[in-house]
């Protein structure tokens, strides 16, 4: 097996289309054709990196180090890992991860992993939020106040939550704020954050509403897997960073 790393900008169409396969194939899911030139193309941050391992001229696993800035420092969080079934336990996890990490170098990275891949992002270093394992459910009008602000460009801003193709997204205004919300379920609705800038996004006015944020003001219902990191400062993560809603 033979394992590369590359950036976004490298990849060509082909290339693009055994990725997505293999993605496919290992989650069997189906994915909007467009999906990848969406998410790491099209990506105002900039480039991603990508793990990728090749058997036979197969690709057979994938890795993404999905470029997602946190307050203006270069970041990357943890997405999108595939691995066909026939290859799985083979220690593939471990192989992808020490590559990217010579790659990323000292580099911010973040994730949300599962309860199956965190015990070993916690081997190669990674280390839990303290806090962050718990979702909040308040009055929309008491959770507003601790909302996190996203502080992002308006180009960002729309590619992440206007231009979504695998989740949708609504909005909230109250004076010079406009809260940004995904649906739980596609009947929950979670407040992510809010913004200095009006999106193109369906109005919603909940009454009550729910929140994975660490300093949101609310009552913990339940216990969810943390957030983990690993770079040099402690860093307090805000939920809409994360490719989960």
């Amino acid at each position: 097996m033979e394992i590369i790393s590359i950036y976004t900008s490298e990849i060509d169409k082909d290339l693009e289309e055994q990725i997505m396969k293999c993605f496919n194939i290992t989650f069997s899911e189906n994915k909007p054709s467009n999906y990848f030139k969406w998410k790491y193309k099209d990506n105002p941050f900039g480039d991603s990196l990508h793990v990728i391992v090749i058997d036979n001229n197969q690709v057979i696993a994938t890795r993404v180090f999905w470029r997602l800035d946190i307050n203006g420092v270069e970041s990357y969080q943890c997405v999108d890992t595939s691995v066909l079934p026939e290859y799985q336990g083979k220690g593939i996890f471990g192989k992808t991860v020490r590559t990217a990490l010579e790659q990323i170098g000292d580099k911010q990275i973040y994730n949300y992993p599962n309860e199956n891949s965190a015990p070993a992002y916690l081997k190669y270093g990674w280390k839990p939020i303290e806090n962050s394992n718990c979702i909040k459910f308040n009055l929309k009008l008491l959770l507003l106040p601790s909302s996190p602000k996203i502080d992002w460009t308006k180009k960002q801003l729309e590619w992440r939550f206007e231009n979504c193709l695998i989740s949708k997204y609504y909005q909230y205004n109250d004076g010079d704020r406009y809260y940004i919300f995904g649906l739980r379920r596609e009947k929950w609705p979670v407040l992510l954050g809010y913004s200095e800038f009006s999106l193109n996004l369906e109005y919603i006015n909940p009454l009550f509403c729910f929140s994975y944020d660490v300093n949101s003001k609310g009552i913990c219902i339940r216990k969810k897997l943390i957030y983990m990191y690993k770079f040099k400062n402690e860093l307090n993560l805000k939920s809409y960073l994360f490719d989960m809603i």
